[in-house]
């Protein structure tokens, strides 16, 4: 599981400091015409994205 950071939970869902997932490591599977569209390309861009900017505010 992951936050809206991208962080990985631990199973008490607290984050655990500088690990970080996204795309198929986060644990989604796409099933379907989406995977084969590039559903799951966005899905990492994204959270990739929303992870470096949480690394950028936490480096501050």
């Amino acid at each position: 599981m992951t936050d809206t950071d991208a962080r990985v939970l631990t199973a008490r869902k607290k984050p655990i400091d500088g690990l970080y997932a996204s795309g198929n490591c986060a644990a989604f599977v796409d099933y379907g015409a989406g995977y084969q569209a590039g559903y799951s390309l966005a899905r990492a861009m994204t959270f990739s994205l929303l992870a470096v900017e949480h690394m950028a505010r936490e480096a501050r």
